[in-house]
């Protein structure tokens, strides 16, 4: 980004190549030079291969609707210039980290070094470790089920899990149920649905099919409430938008 006051300059021919149809031109950023490694960029705007429309959307909109921004017709390709400026400072930051100490000593004040002397290390029992042993044991044999037995098992926790909250994020959802997130992602996706948009975004809940009658209505109940709550604030923007033209003509009669 160039910023006005800079002391920088942009050069870019005229029309492109007839044969490639890219602009190839040379920019200069200017101020200190120590803060780049290089301050000399090649340049090529050529256009887009493919036909690229920019869309927007906003995340408070239940719908999903979206809207076109804009398309993409150029696109701009800055490579530094390789030259023995370039290579003396890329050496130099080299030999910077390599001569950088890879160790600190750091200094305890006298509260550090007493909490540091009287730290505690507490040992286990042999009852806490038979427990963790035992602990251990389980969690290896529900890992080595076979594939249907642990979807079949997972699915019924996926289940009860979705019985204290209709919706779970992934990282919430792999710590109740004490498993990797890639290997849920697949479950996930047959039992699940994902939200993309909304108050619950990035969020799965269960698909209308494995929903009790309750959870269903509780979610029919939260679409009508959140539909009159956009219907209560369009009523107030319209009052408001009422009451300042009337103020407006009363302003202009006057």
């Amino acid at each position: 980004a160039l910023k006005r006051g800079d002391e920088s300059k942009l050069r870019l021919p005229t029309a492109a190549d007839e044969e490639t149809g890219i602009a190839k031109g040379e920019l200069l950023l200017g101020g200190d030079a120590a803060e780049h490694r290089t301050n000399k960029f090649e340049l090529q705007i050529k256009p887009e291969a493919q036909d690229v429309i920019v869309f927007s959307s906003d995340r408070k909109d239940d719908d999903g609707n979206v809207r076109i921004e804009g398309k993409v017709s150029h696109q701009c390709v800055a490579r530094p210039v390789i030259d023995s400026q370039f290579r003396s400072r890329l050496k130099q930051n080299v030999k910077s980290k390599a001569a950088a100490p890879q160790r600190k000593m750091q200094v305890l004040n006298d509260e550090e070094y007493r909490k540091a002397e009287h730290r505690v290390v507490k040992m286990k029992t042999a009852q806490e470790i038979r427990e963790l042993k035992y602990q251990r044991e389980q969690k290896r044999r529900y890992v080595d089920l076979p594939e249907a037995q642990w979807k079949e098992r997972t699915t019924t926790r996926l289940f009860q899990l979705f019985e204290k909250r209709s919706h779970w994020s992934l990282t919430e959802i792999a710590d109740a149920l004490d498993e990797p997130q890639q290997r849920l992602k697949a479950l996930l996706g047959e039992a699940c649905v994902y939200n993309k948009s909304g108050p619950h975004r990035n969020m799965y809940e269960l698909k209308d099919e494995f929903k009790t009658v309750e959870q269903r209505q509780q979610k029919e109940d939260e679409i009508e409430a959140r539909r009159e709550a956009r219907l209560a604030e369009q009523e107030k923007q319209r009052k408001l938008r009422e009451e300042k033209e009337a103020y407006e003509k009363q302003f202009r009669d006057k």
